[in-house]
């Protein structure tokens, strides 16, 4: 009988901690899932309590975002800031290797950019898909970004995971302040791509005729040929393009 009786006060202990565990557990969800809207909507006031109430800061909502990851995108430096100060995880990887720091140079965000190298960012995180904040940058045309990134100590010869580098990016976007500016860090001019082609070969088929000029004036070699075999002027006459076809001939391009 004493231990029938022992037996059912255990299980009713087990249960009163289970219940309480499942309770807590829930009130701990509700209050990440308030601190991420809280994020989301701005509220500075709002967000600090529910972190001192206990809100996971490095909580990751349905969508894989953290609330830092949620700041970030919405350019809330200050909460931003605020959020590191509280332990978020500045080098949290959202799909495909994604960080802060990305998604910062996506949105050509530079004061959450800055935030974020000054706290310990890793400059020249990869992706999955090779691309880096500067890559990303240079790609949307943030030149303030690609300045300080590279000033910061990005590497400015990174590549994707087919070889674009951050001048081809830069070219393919039509971006010639961007450009101008990597060529003047001193990027390789004619770095190539898996496939053999070079920046000069993007300007050519996206028709970027000043950026044609510009590279063609830099040193960029029009004699450099394609894994099939293929020059730039090849590549213009393919295209129709009459204007780059006369440039890349005054400056000696014949086959």
């Amino acid at each position: 009988m004493k231990k029938r009786r022992l037996t059912f006060i255990l299980i009713i202990l087990l249960l009163s901690i289970n219940l309480f565990s499942y309770r807590t557990g829930m009130v701990t969800n509700i209050l990440d899932n308030q601190l991420i809207k809280a994020v989301i909507n701005g509220k500075f006031y709002e967000l600090q309590g529910l972190i001192d109430g206990g809100a996971n800061v490095n909580y990751v909502d349905p969508l894989g975002y953290t609330p830092l990851l949620h700041a970030i995108y919405r350019g809330y430096t200050k909460i931003a800031n605020y959020l590191i100060f509280r332990g978020a995880r500045i080098d949290y990887k959202f799909k495909g290797g994604i960080t802060p720091l990305i998604i910062a140079a996506v949105n050509g965000n530079i004061n959450a950019i800055k935030l974020l190298v000054k706290k310990g960012a890793k400059i020249n995180h990869k992706a999955k898909n090779g691309t880096t904040a500067l890559l990303i940058a240079a790609k949307n045309g943030h030149l303030s970004v690609v300045k300080y990134l590279i000033k910061k100590g990005a590497n400015c010869e990174a590549q994707m995971k087919h070889g674009e580098t951050s001048l081809m990016l830069a070219v393919y976007k039509g971006h010639i302040k961007v450009v101008k500016y990597l060529c003047e860090a001193g990027v390789k001019i004619n770095a190539k791509a898996k496939n053999g082609m070079t920046a000069l070969f993007v300007a050519v088929i996206m028709n970027k005729i000043k950026i044609v000029k510009y590279l063609l004036s830099k040193g960029a070699d029009f004699r450099i040929k394609t894994k099939h075999n293929l020059t730039v002027l090849a590549i213009a006459r393919k295209h129709k393009r009459k204007k780059i076809i006369k440039l890349l001939k005054a400056a000696g391009a014949s086959h």
